[in-house]
């Protein structure tokens, strides 16, 4: 058992802590998605570096301007393909 950091003093908590948390921290862990890294933004005039977490070919400052729908969702057809692990 732990030694509670005041002599004669037992910390119940750390005492019954190792009775519930077993197994793996997080078990349905799925890494990020990741795309090539270097990228840079297909604008003529931007030679921003793209972050490869991000999936399009254009930064933010000139990624076109897309308003959400009402109702459902339109896949995006100008992105990447993710890269195998």
């Amino acid at each position: 058992m732990y030694e509670y950091p005041l002599p004669g003093i037992s910390s119940p908590i750390l005492s019954l802590m190792s009775d519930y948390i077993k197994g793996n921290k997080y078990p349905n862990y799925k890494p990020s998605t990741s795309y090539s890294s270097g990228r840079i933004c297909i604008d003529k005039n931007c030679d921003t570096v793209i972050s490869k977490y991000n999936k399009y070919k254009y930064c933010n400052n000139h990624k076109p301007k897309v308003y959400p729908r009402i109702k459902g969702r339109n896949a995006p057809d100008n992105l990447q393909d993710p890269l195998e692990p």
